[in-house]
């Protein structure tokens, strides 16, 4: 919220949500004004990828373990996933970027 530069209207947004999730490594003014808070992993404490605006896939190895209940994103959306029905068998982050390859071939 406070990184936008009009964090008044984002505010307001937010609170005409009926539900908010964040999730995020750290409590934050958006954090406060969610129903669910998710703990995130960093990204020292990931297997993965990150892709920017520009399209660019960066690899990252994890060096730590996550504190306390943190997971990556892979592991908690794959579970997600599966709780909604819908396919989230995923064993690693290499079988995800498997798949993004297989469906995305530039």
């Amino acid at each position: 919220m406070l990184s936008y530069p009009d964090s008044a209207r984002i505010k307001k947004a937010l609170e005409s949500l009926e539900f908010l999730l964040v999730w995020d490594i750290f409590p934050t003014e958006t954090s406060m004004m969610a129903d669910v808070v998710l703990p995130a992993a960093s990204f020292v404490e990931k297997d993965g990828t990150f892709t920017s605006m520009e399209r660019r896939v960066q690899r990252v190895r994890q060096a730590v373990l996550p504190p306390g209940e943190a997971q990556p994103e892979w592991k908690v959306l794959s579970r997600l996933l599966r709780l909604f029905g819908l396919f989230g068998e995923y064993s690693s982050p290499s079988s995800i970027v498997e798949e993004i390859a297989s469906l995305t071939p530039t």
